[in-house]
């Protein structure tokens, strides 16, 4: 058992717009947060990613595409 409570989970995908209308069916969410081009600097200099949030009782769930520039973070994996 995890002795805490998960605040965030987050799954990277290859197409925001399908990764959201997947969440919205495995989660019920009627809505999410948009934001796109998000210059996000790692340690192989500034990502571009397009993010989307939402909330699912406690937990936020969040949404990540890699866009471009330094994005190795996100895609290998």
């Amino acid at each position: 058992m995890i002795p805490f409570n998960i605040f965030q989970t987050a799954y990277v995908v290859r197409n925001i717009v399908d990764g959201i209308a997947i969440a919205n069916r495995l989660f019920g969410m009627s809505e999410m947060a948009v934001n796109r081009d998000v210059s996000i600097e790692t340690g192989q200099g500034i990502a571009i990613c397009h993010f989307a949030l939402a909330f699912v009782g406690d937990v936020q769930v969040e949404i990540i595409q890699p866009a471009g520039g330094a994005d190795a973070v996100y895609r290998d994996m």
